[in-house]
């Protein structure tokens, strides 16, 4: 199953980076040394407000230690399929069709 690219889905990988983060015991200072990232992205991402690349995400399993899933994780997220917004998809009145 695809997971679309939406903040619910951003924000459940930013906690759960959070978790796996802590539970590492690992400031982000101290992951983003680890994983080659500015802590500033990796705050980003844990709030949500970033939605990392594929490289980000080895990255953080390799420092991590948890077996591909923010990769998996990544992966899904290049697969969703999101609706076509294109303009010819919309009608007069501005709503999609």
């Amino acid at each position: 199953m695809a997971i679309e690219d939406n903040p619910e889905s951003r924000t459940k990988y930013g906690e759960e980076l959070k978790r796996r983060r802590e539970a590492a015991a690992l400031t982000q200072e101290e992951l983003s040394q680890r994983a080659v990232m500015s802590r500033t992205h990796i705050a980003h991402i844990e709030a949500g407000r970033r939605r990392p690349d594929v490289e980000d995400a080895r990255r953080l399993d390799r420092v991590l230690g948890t077996g591909g899933f923010f990769e998996n994780f990544c992966r899904r997220w290049a697969r969703a399929r999101l609706p076509n917004t294109s303009p010819k998809h919309w009608s007069w009145s501005g709503r999609r069709e």
